[in-house]
Parts: structure tokens; sequence; C-alpha cells
């Protein structure tokens, strides 16, 4: 269903906004009227999401039905959580979030659904987070409500315990974007760790560490935050441990193992005068060109850390099988 179907005030709203332009004629009652609006119709589709939770049978045939339903509903409160971030100086919806524990509902919820149905849900779920830090400072500022980081630390659990394909793309990116205000904010660090008998976990650093050697932009993704936090080790001592604490050396050198014995046993070369390989062979050979992206990340890892008294990295990465 679209949102501006719902009724003809909500489409009043928009046309409302179109006509704003560069005027600054009497924007303040326009805009509370708009927001008002905005909650209104996100009330009526976290309504219907509501009513499906409450009468949720785990055992029925109709549990697709409700995915479906709820996804449905879900995308249209993400619309308007945009477009009142981007046209309305009131955060009617993102207050209603932070008071009613809508996050929080909407991941038990998926929780409780079977692991073939959860991709799209997941997914929207990772879009409506994107939405809530893409502005630095109000993201610095939400994942210190419990309303916003414990529903969010459940998805980024649940993913990790699923390690589905469908949410690979958008998780890598989320985990990038978060870990860019951790940057700005490092005290946020604490927030996402978890403890076991034996050490501490940052969930973000986990979720990077198994696609450290993929190709294609999801590997990309991942190397780029995994060197935010290798970066961040050189200031913050948590993070060092943290990393060394990890299995994040042994994926490194292990995956460069398996990259190098996937490297083509011989070569079709059609010149008498060829002699070696250049940068220019990694377009023709994927194989090779695997395998220099992953040296490059060890060259930055080392490079990163060189002016560091530890070099416990490339130590681990010298004595690993």
């Amino acid at each position: 269903m679209s949102v501006l179907g719902i009724d003809q005030k909500l489409r009043r709203s928009f046309n409302k906004l179109k006509s704003y332009g560069g005027t600054d004629k009497e924007p303040d009652q326009n805009e509370n009227t708009d927001s008002s609006i905005f909650l209104q119709t996100f009330l009526h589709h976290w309504d219907s999401c509501h009513q499906t939770f409450i009468n949720f049978e785990s055992d029925s045939t109709q549990v697709q039905d409700d995915v479906i339903n709820v996804s449905a509903q879900l995308e249209q409160m993400i619309e308007l959580l945009k477009h009142e971030s981007g046209t309305c100086s009131t955060n009617s919806i993102l207050d209603y979030i932070l008071s009613e524990n809508v996050l929080g509902e909407l991941s038990a919820w998926t929780k409780s659904l079977p692991s073939s149905l959860v991709g799209s849900l997941i997914n929207l779920q990772i879009d409506l987070y994107e939405i809530l830090i893409m502005d630095k400072e109000r993201g610095i500022s939400l994942l210190s409500h419990q309303t916003i980081l414990r529903p969010l630390i459940s998805i980024l659990e649940l993913c990790e315990a699923l390690g589905i394909d469908e949410i690979e793309a958008k998780l890598l990116n989320l985990i990038y974007d978060l870990s860019t205000l951790l940057i700005e904010s490092p005290e946020l660090i604490e927030l996402f760790l978890s403890s076991s008998s034996t050490s501490k976990r940052l969930i973000l650093f986990s979720l990077l560490t198994p696609n450290l050697h993929k190709t294609g932009l999801s590997g990309q993704r991942a190397r780029e935050a995994v060197l935010i936090y290798i970066s961040m080790s050189c200031k913050h001592k948590i993070v060092e441990n943290l990393i060394a604490q990890s299995n994040f050396c042994l994926i490194l050198a292990t995956g460069l193992s398996a990259l190098f014995s996937a490297l083509p046993s011989s070569l079709d070369v059609d010149h008498p005068s060829w002699h070696k390989l250049d940068m220019s062979d990694c377009q023709m050979i994927p194989e090779l060109d695997s395998m220099m992206t992953s040296f490059e990340l060890c060259s930055a890892v080392v490079e990163v850390n060189r002016i560091r008294r530890w070099v416990f990295i490339s130590l681990q990465l010298m004595d690993a099988p």
C-alpha cells in the first residue's frame, strides 16, 4: 500500500512540502501539520505490525503472510521516518520510536521467526538504523538510548548467528557506518562489548573478520572497516586488547594460505619474452587479484602499527600455520 494512499490529508501534506521551495513563508505551522500527519500515518502502520505480533502463532500456516505484512508496513514506516528527518524540524516519529520500544518489539519478533523468512525483515531494520545514524551527531546521541542500542545489538547478534548472504551487503555497510561513529566517540565502544568467561569481544569487529578475504564490494567494505579498528588500536588500549584476543590474525593468515592454494598451477603464455607477473595480470587472473587484495590488507595492517611498540599482528601472521 502506498503511503500517499492512506488519506488525502497526507497527499496534501506532501504537495505542501513540494511547494515550499526556497521561500520562508509560514513554514512553522505547515511543518507542525506535516509532522502530525506523518506520525498518524506511522502509527497506522505500526498498529498493523503490533496486532500481527500479538496474534502471531509460530506453528500457523500464516507465518509467511505475517512476514509479508510486517515487511510492507515497515517499508512505509521507514519512508515516513526518512521524510520527517529530511523535511520537518520536529521529530515526532523518532520520539515515538524512542519511547515505545518499537525497535525492540521488531527485533524480538524477528528472532522468533524461522531463519528462512527473516532476511527481508533484517534488511529493512538495517535500513531503519541507517536513517537513524546518517547524521553523525544525532547517531552518536541515539546510540546511548537503550531502546535503540539493545535491539540493534540483538539484530547484529542474529546476523552473526544466521550468516545469511542476503543481508551481507547492507550489514557490512551498517557496520562501517557505526565504526565511523566510534572514531568520533570512542567511549561508545564499551556499548558494543560482550564478555565470556575468558575474554571480551566487540561484535562489530567479530562480524567483519569472516569477510576479510571476500571479493567485491562486501569484502572491500569489510576491509575498510577493519582498518578503522586497527587505526583506533594505536590510541585506545581497549581496541588493541580486543584485536589481540580475537581470531583476526588467524583469519588473515589462513585466508592468505587458502588464496595461495587457489592460484592456477600454470599459465598460458603467448609471448616468448614474458617472464614475470605485474598488476595488469590481475585483471586476467581473478585468483591473483584476490591474493593481491589480501596482501594489500596485510601491508596496511602492519603499516598502521609500524610506529607502535607492539607488533603482535605481524608476529602472529608469521607464526600462523
